[in-house]
């Protein structure tokens, strides 16, 4: 009996380290990328893009952080202009992205840029595959592609699991082969 509550105690130990790691995690600030004023250009006109919470230089790229480098800002906060490529109008994605000395991308934040037709006409979804690519909420993610809101959100997940388990077996009696109650 001991050694099974000892054990639903290390497993409730484990989740809530679990957790405490990722509501940390999520608590650290996280890069941000925005376009000023409107996330709407034709190709070759200069946007200008803000950058939050980058702490070394941050090259800005487009669609894809191995997509054509725009150009490169450094600080905390940052603000650059950059030239609209020429592209097919629709929908693509601005990349801001850190390096360590390794140079694996360390932190990264993206922004959505329609680029419309030399009219200024939008064409709604992109004609071009490849344009649509990172686009959408799920883009807030690690240089490894983990989703932060998603740990966080398995951390709590953890945390359920350890607390439910640590009560199943603390309220689960051990019994001895005699004492089942029922004599034959």
């Amino acid at each position: 009996m001991v050694g099974l509550c000892a054990r639903s105690l290390l497993l409730c130990h484990l989740a809530l380290a679990v957790a405490a790691t990722g509501v940390a995690w999520a608590c650290v600030p996280q890069p941000m990328l925005l376009v000023e004023p409107k996330a709407s250009a034709a190709a070759g006109a200069n946007v200008t893009v803000g950058g939050l919470n980058f702490g070394r230089r941050a090259e800005i790229r487009f669609n894809g952080v191995s997509g054509p480098l725009l150009d490169t800002a450094s600080g905390e906060q940052f603000k650059a202009k950059v030239r609209v490529p020429r592209a097919p109008a629709g929908l693509y994605t601005l990349v801001a992205l850190t390096r360590d000395q390794s140079g694996s991308v360390s932190g990264m934040a993206t922004a959505s840029l329609e680029i419309t037709d030399a009219r200024g006409d939008r064409q709604g979804a992109s004609s071009a595959g490849a344009g649509r690519a990172g686009s959408g909420p799920s883009d807030e993610a690690s240089s490894d592609g983990v989703s932060h809101v998603l740990v966080a959100g398995g951390a709590l997940v953890l945390l359920l699991l350890g607390g439910l388990t640590g009560a199943l077996l603390a309220r689960r009696r051990l019994r001895s082969p005699g004492s089942t109650g029922s004599t034959g």
